[in-house]
């Protein structure tokens, strides 16, 4: 699986990419540790944001949708 990275900001504990395509229907995305084809939910193993409120951070995983899966902030 190819890992991307994201840079955004945390805000109310969600995370807003900086250079969001405008075709793209998310401006906010949901960190999970789950790989994307595992058979739970992403909500299962959510990453919570609430330690870098305020802070721009870089993440790597894979999107899909308004999900990235298996994601790492680094």
């Amino acid at each position: 699986m190819i890992q991307n990275q994201f840079t955004g900001i945390v805000e109310n504990g969600e995370f807003h990419i900086r250079k969001k395509e405008p075709h793209e229907e998310c401006n906010k995305l949901r960190l999970t540790k789950i790989p994307l084809q595992a058979a739970q939910t992403p909500e299962s193993a959510i990453i919570d944001l609430s330690s870098y409120e305020g802070k721009t951070i870089t993440v790597s995983g894979k999107e899909d949708g308004c999900w990235i899966f298996s994601a790492n902030i680094i």
